[in-house]
């Protein structure tokens, strides 16, 4: 295919412009991009923009909530990404609120997701800290740089509701890998409120 297909359901042996499936789209190569509730090309120099996107080799960016690619050089953004370069970090942190949270990461070869749990007491009563993050690293070595954007929600209810205020955040976190199991980051948070 050279220029579009668009349907329902799409397959092509070689895509050179934009596949656009309702369902999904699947071709061996492609070389443009692919727009769809789920996509799939065993070579992908371009971009996959759907719900779940899969790739053999990847040059290029996937899109998504679910992103899974085999080898390459490009960049996964979604809420999971799953390749050979993908880690599970599990961490502790201590925020400039004075929550202290546990982290869940998941990371790939340049992005991450993640969430974090916390709590504080404050004034006798506990206040919940629930957050969902995503970030991306750039490496000097041992060294990093990892800008993060994250959606933070505090409650005084339950672990689970969503009744308090909640706050974007953006953070710019240098650090230092101390040893393959340990790293250690520091920096500024710029904290806006979301509208209720």
């Amino acid at each position: 295919v050279v220029g579009m297909q668009a349907g329902a359901a799409n397959r092509a042996a070689e895509v050179v412009g934009m596949q656009v499936g309702g369902i999904f789209s699947t071709a061996s190569k492609v070389q443009g991009a692919q727009l769809g509730t789920a996509n799939w090309a065993d070579e992908l120099q371009g971009a996959q923009i759907g719900v779940i996107n899969a790739a053999g080799a990847i040059q290029g960016v996937q899109l998504g909530l679910v992103n899974y690619s085999q080898s390459g050089e490009g960049v996964s953004i979604g809420v999971i990404n799953v390749s050979p370069q993908s880690h599970l970090h599990l961490g502790y942190a201590m925020d400039e609120l004075g929550f202290h949270q546990a982290i869940l990461k998941y990371s790939g070869r340049y992005t991450y997701t993640g969430i974090r749990y916390g709590y504080k007491t404050d004034a006798g009563t506990r206040v919940h800290s629930k957050v969902l993050t995503l970030g991306g690293y750039v490496h000097f070595g041992r060294f990093f740089l990892n800008p993060e954007a994250a959606i933070n929600y505090l409650d005084k209810r339950q672990f689970l509701s969503r009744r308090g205020p909640g706050y974007l955040q953006l953070k710019l976190l240098p650090g230092v890998r101390v040893a393959d199991w340990l790293s250690l980051s520091v920096g500024p948070t710029l904290n806006a409120r979301l509208p209720s």
